[in-house]
C-alpha cells in the first residue's frame, strides 16, 4: 500500500510540475493533476482544459490520462526492477492499442467530416477525446456535430474503461480480453468438441 501511495503521489507531482513548466497557474496545475490522476475530469475553469488554448497542455493532460488508465500494479513491477515483464502485459498492450487505433480513426474522421485541415490539431483533439472518454476522465461532448467514427467511438468508450488496478471506473479491458478468448475457444469447440483449448492471458 505504501508503494502504491508513493506511485500515485509521484504521478500527481509529475503532472503538476509539467503543467507549471508550460505556464499553468499553480492552483490550476494542482487541481488538474488531482482530477486527471483520479479520473475525475473536473477543472477549476468553466471551459476545462480548453481554457488554456494550448496544444502542449492538451498533450500533457492526454498523456497523464493514459498513464492513469494503466494498472498501478505494473508501475510497482517497474519499481521492483521487472519492467520488461510489465511491458509484456497483455492487458497493457491491448489498452494502448485500442487508444492508438481509436485516436487515429477519430483524427481522420475530424479531417474528413469536421473540417480540420491540420493533421496535428486533428490528432490532438482526437486523442484527447478518445482517451478522456475511454478512461472515464471526462464526459463526452455532443456527437451530433461529429463525424460517424466519433459518433460510434463515444458510446463504445462507455462500454470499457482502463486496465484493472487503475483509477478508471467501468468495465476493464481485461474483461474484454477474457471475453474474446472465451468466444474464440467456444468457436473451436463448436467444430472440434474434443479439442481442449486452454485460456491464457499471456505467454507466461
Amino acid at each position: 500500500m505504501k508503494a502504491l501511495w508513493i506511485i500515485y503521489l509521484t504521478i500527481t507531482v509529475a503532472q503538476t510540475l509539467s503543467l507549471l513548466v508550460v505556464g499553468v497557474p499553480l492552483f490550476d496545475a494542482v487541481s488538474t493533476a488531482f482530477s486527471t490522476i483520479a479520473s475525475g475530469g473536473y477543472s477549476p475553469r468553466n471551459a476545462s482544459v480548453a481554457h488554456y488554448a494550448s496544444p502542449v497542455v492538451d498533450w500533457i493532460v492526454t498523456i497523464f490520462m493514459v498513464v492513469t488508465g494503466v494498472n498501478f500494479g505494473l508501475y510497482f513491477m517497474v519499481w521492483r526492477g521487472r519492467g520488461r515483464r510489465a511491458l509484456s502485459d497483455t492487458e497493457l498492450r491491448v489498452y494502448l492499442g485500442i487508444l492508438a487505433v481509436s485516436s487515429l480513426l477519430v483524427a481522420l474522421d475530424l479531417m474528413i467530416n469536421a473540417g480540420y485541415t491540420a493533421p496535428a490539431d486533428a490528432l490532438r483533439y482526437g486523442a484527447f477525446q478518445i482517451v478522456s472518454q475511454q478512461t472515464g476522465t471526462a464526459s463526452s461532448p455532443r456527437t451530433s456535430t461529429a463525424g460517424p467514427v466519433l459518433q460510434v467511438a463515444d458510446p463504445a468508450g462507455d462500454v470499457h474503461r482502463g486496465c484493472s488496478g487503475s483509477t478508471c471506473g467501468g468495465l476493464k479491458v481485461i474483461r474484454l480480453i477474457i471475453l474474446a478468448k472465451y468466444a474464440r475457444r467456444q468457436l473451436y469447440s463448436t467444430f472440434q468438441p474434443r479439442l481442449v483449448v486452454p485460456m491464457k492471458l499471456s505467454a507466461e
